[in-house]
């Protein structure tokens, strides 16, 4: 973001949409293998419904932050996506919905020496909770838990990093 000030030149902002519409029209017939019969048409009630699987919309940011000088590194990372269906319903019951949820991710990465590095992420910082949903009633949920970790690395040979 130097372009703005000569004091954000080491900042740097990230971000990205994807919009996506899917379709897809079940027809009103099916085939079902019966062992010992082998193939049986069946009558089914037709619709339309999303692709499963897929998210109406995803949402990606990031803010990042680099000192050349330090080689210290900050990354501050969001993600959101739209309802999905991860289980389609049988015939008349409705969709398995997975509801939309927040994520927010940070990476903080220190160089030590020219062969170490320490690393530090800590990952779902909101921890927002994770619910399916059928009809509008909750089938599960639960909140999970954030995940911290700290690592260093070492290249004993070889060229430095």
């Amino acid at each position: 973001l130097a372009f703005l000030s000569e004091g954000l030149e080491n900042l740097s902002v990230n971000a990205n949409l994807t919009l996506v519409e899917s379709e897809v029209e079940t027809g009103n017939s099916a085939e079902v293998f019966v062992p010992g019969v082998g193939p049986v048409p069946i009558d089914i009630v037709p619709r339309t419904r999303r692709l499963q699987g897929q998210s109406p919309y995803v949402v990606n940011a990031g803010l990042n932050w680099f000192v050349p000088s330090s080689s210290t590194s900050l990354s501050v990372l969001y993600n959101r996506f739209g309802d999905r269906i991860p289980s389609v319903g049988p015939q008349f019951l409705p969709d398995v919905i997975e509801e939309p949820r927040d994520a927010l991710d940070v990476v903080v990465e220190q160089r030590i020496t020219d062969r170490i590095d320490m690393k530090f992420s800590g990952q779902d910082l909101l921890a927002s909770r994770i619910e399916f949903t059928q009809g509008g009633d909750v089938l599960r949920g639960w909140t999970p838990g954030r995940v911290f970790q700290l690592s260093v690395s070492w290249q004993p040979t070889g060229t430095p990093n």
